[in-house]
């Protein structure tokens, strides 16, 4: 499945780039990892967007957060126990990035700089905070984040990527909040 899919994709931006249009990637931030073990379909594709940096800006993503995070996500699953009046501490996936995190609108914002300025290249999206993604899960579950310390190393990011910081972070609490509220709201309409 995940082969067929980027296949396609491949041969959507090979069309894209034929016409010399200008086109934006956006992907997880752990494909920006030096020592990410690629399949081979992911290893043809990361060695597109090396060959093409001339036409494409490829923006790897941190976790991101806010409403309508998916299900399968950490916050939304601390989200979804604090709820049920339990504070269970959600397991963390091994594709969950850990090392950062923006709140949705601000990564938006920044993509749509990024690519209405015509910019190309690989960068990465930071917050620019200091252990950000553990200040979120501190505000989420409290006194269990101290089963959570985030021992992982920093990751090595290829050189060829560029770290880009957000300018303006919403503030934490207010950004949880927010997805909190929209959960809540999902959840009520349920009958």
């Amino acid at each position: 499945m995940v082969m067929s899919l980027l296949d396609a994709l491949l041969r959507r931006l090979e069309n894209r780039h034929l016409k010399e249009l200008p086109t934006a990637i956006i992907l997880p931030a752990f494909f920006a990892e030096e020592n990410m073990n690629f399949r081979e379909s992911e290893t043809k594709f990361n060695r597109y967007i090396n060959n093409r940096e001339s036409t494409l800006l490829t923006i790897y993503l941190p976790t991101i957060y806010g409403p309508w995070q998916p299900e399968e996500c950490f916050f939304q699953q601390a989200i979804a126990h604090s709820s049920n009046n339990g504070r269970k501490v959600p397991d963390i996936r091994k594709w969950e990035w850990t090392h950062d995190c923006l709140y949705i609108d601000d990564a938006v914002k920044m993509i749509m700089e990024m690519a209405e300025s015509g910019q190309q290249g690989q960068y990465i999206l930071a917050s620019g905070e200091q252990d950000k993604w553990l200040q979120c899960a501190r505000e989420l579950l409290g006194e269990n984040t101290a089963l959570l310390r985030n021992e992982v190393e920093a990751p090595v990011i290829r050189d060829s990527i560029q770290v880009r910081t957000v300018s303006q972070n919403e503030q934490i609490s207010k950004a949880l909040r927010r997805q909190k509220e929209q959960f809540t709201r999902i959840e009520d309409s349920r009958v």
